[in-house]
């Protein structure tokens, strides 16, 4: 499971995209209502924009790393679940002695039950699950 942490650090990198895109777009506004003979003032904006741009291509392949390994950590959750539901299913229906899982209450239903219990009962599988 993708722990929260990581989750936190994945939302603070997209904020910080966010922060530097406004940023980005605050310097451009500004070059329009300022005096755009000020080569001092270019060379700030500039300057600006270079290090958002630079700053927003870090950021984003920091995100691009931890979106990565959040998914990969999922996939592996993923196929653990997958081989933990194989080795029940597989224990459940080995097992030598009658298995079943049953809905709640007194008039409950099969939902599972083992091959052993349908051979001792002397019932199909489908038979039991209709009980």
């Amino acid at each position: 499971m993708v722990s929260i942490n990581e989750n936190r650090k994945f939302v603070l990198l997209l904020v910080a995209v966010f922060i530097s895109l406004i940023i980005l777009t605050a310097s451009h506004l500004a070059s329009f209502f300022f005096d755009l003979t000020d080569t001092h003032f270019l060379k700030a904006v500039r300057l600006i924009n270079v290090s958002c741009l630079l700053f927003l291509l870090t950021i984003m392949a920091l995100a691009a790393v931890q979106f990565k390994q959040m998914r990969k950590k999922a996939m592996d959750v993923q196929k653990a679940f997958e081989l933990s539901e194989t080795k029940y299913k597989s224990m459940v229906e080995n097992i030598q002695i009658g298995f079943a899982r049953s809905t709640p209450g007194a008039k409950g239903q099969y939902i599972e039950v083992n091959s052993y219990l349908s051979e001792m009962l002397g019932y199909s599988k489908a038979e039991l699950f209709q009980m």
